[in-house]
């Protein structure tokens, strides 16, 4: 019965418009797919796919490539959540 309230709680949150954070449009301007941010920064993802972070959200000069196996996954999950072009990709190690 769980796969069936996992469903339906799935097909409401499709129902609501989702409104993007303010730090998406940094990111967006700066040529990343947004991905998250939490209280230590900001993680976006390249065309190619590659995870980067940014202490500041609205500095992305400052940008580092993010190399741990764990942070580009997520940061890869949740970009794909954030944007459609990235739900269509297949994106290597």
């Amino acid at each position: 019965m769980n796969w069936l309230s996992d469903a339906v709680w799935r097909f409401l949150h499709r129902l609501r418009r989702r409104k993007p954070p303010p730090w998406h449009e940094a990111a967006r301007a700066a040529g990343f797919y947004p991905a998250y941010a939490d209280w230590v920064g900001v993680f976006a993802l390249d065309a190619n796919g590659a995870a980067w972070f940014s202490p500041h959200p609205a500095d992305w000069k400052a940008a580092e490539r993010v190399r741990e196996p764990e942070l580009i996954h997520v940061s890869r999950v949740q970009a794909a959540r954030w944007t459609p072009a990235m739900q269509r990709r297949r994106l290597s190690r």
